[in-house]
Formats: structure tokens, C-alpha cells, sequence
């Protein structure tokens, strides 16, 4: 069966919200997307920013993101979760794996009616991608570029309750896995 090489660089990031989204994936490794920056300026029907990856005009602009592989299944079921089509378009893009090996891979990219540079992500989401940040051991100095970006706080408790749930349960069992029996 082929496999279908992705980019993921936000709230895909986290290994056990991937995992509850589409099931066990292939990881590739950590990878640098050049020429983009990260930014939460997609819209979101809940009113806060996603985050989008923007082409620029500087070489030394950068994504940090993980490369995964998976089944055509898996894609559709991704391609649901991110939108694809109702806010994010799919496009190939050429990233550096860590080890120096360059691959394409298909990323989600904010259509230009989905774009509002006002937006700002809510809490938990920002706290998401940072997770995943930490989780995957990617350099500070990204991490702290992400942790700086504002953010506002979620209106929705149950929303925010259940993404936050995300994280601590994701804490919890890597504090379980790292002790000795």
C-alpha cells in the first residue's frame, strides 16, 4: 500500500492528538521547511487563529515541523480534521529532514479567503503546538519564538476543558513512561 508523506507544524504536532485523529503514523523525523513563517492567521469558525505556514520572500525564514507517513485512509480522515477545502488548500512542499535528506511532503496551507492577520490563537491551542514542541524536542530557541506569540483565552469551557484534558493527559502519561518499575 503507498504511503503518502506529510508536513505537519502545528496542533498535529503532539503525538497523542495525532494519534486520536488518525491512528498510528510513521514517523520520519523532525524537518525544516525554509522560505515560510509560522503565524495563527487562519480563521476559525470558533472565531480564534490557526496556525498557517506563510511563503515569504526570506530564505532564512523557517518552519520547524515532523514528517509523518501514512495510509490514503488516514489522509482522508486528516483532510477532515484540518478542513481541506473549507479553509485549508494541500500543497507539496520541499522539507529538510534533520538527518540533511530533502523530501516532499504535502502540508495544509490557509486558502486566501480563510486569511485575517488580526486573529490570535486561543490559549490551549498555542499551549498545543508548544507541547508538541517539547514533546518532539525541537531547538528552544523555535520553541520560545512560539511561546511569544499572544494568545486569548477560550470562551468555551467545555472546548477549552476538553484541549487542555489533551495536554495534561499527554503529561501524565510521559511522566509514567520516564519512571523505572
Amino acid at each position: 500500500m503507498p504511503m503518502i508523506t506529510v508536513f505537519c507544524y502545528g496542533s498535529n504536532l503532539p503525538k497523542r492528538r495525532l494519534f486520536n485523529r488518525i491512528g498510528q503514523v510513521m514517523y520520519l523525523g523532525k524537518a525544516l521547511l525554509h522560505g515560510y513563517s509560522l503565524c495563527f492567521n487562519k480563521k476559525s469558525k470558533d472565531g480564534s487563529g490557526k496556525a498557517n505556514i506563510n511563503l515569504t520572500d526570506k530564505s532564512d525564514d523557517f518552519v520547524w515541523g515532523i514528517v509523518i507517513q501514512i495510509t490514503e485512509e488516514q489522509k482522508e480522515k486528516l483532510d477532515r480534521f484540518e478542513g481541506k477545502g473549507k479553509g485549508y488548500d494541500e500543497e507539496t512542499v520541499e522539507v529538510i529532514l534533520q538527518n540533511g535528506t530533502k523530501t516532499e511532503a504535502l502540508t495544509y496551507v490557509a486558502d486566501k479567503d480563510s486569511l485575517d492577520f488580526s486573529l490570535k490563537p486561543f490559549d490551549w491551542y498555542k499551549a498545543l503546538i508548544v507541547f508538541g514542541l517539547m514533546e518532539n524536542q525541537f531547538p528552544t530557541d523555535y520553541l520560545i519564538k512560539i511561546k511569544n506569540f499572544d494568545c486569548i483565552p477560550d470562551t468555551s469551557f467545555e472546548r477549552s476543558d476538553e484541549n487542555w484534558g489533551i495536554i495534561k493527559s499527554s503529561l501524565i502519561a510521559i511522566e509514567i513512561a520516564s519512571q523505572e518499575y
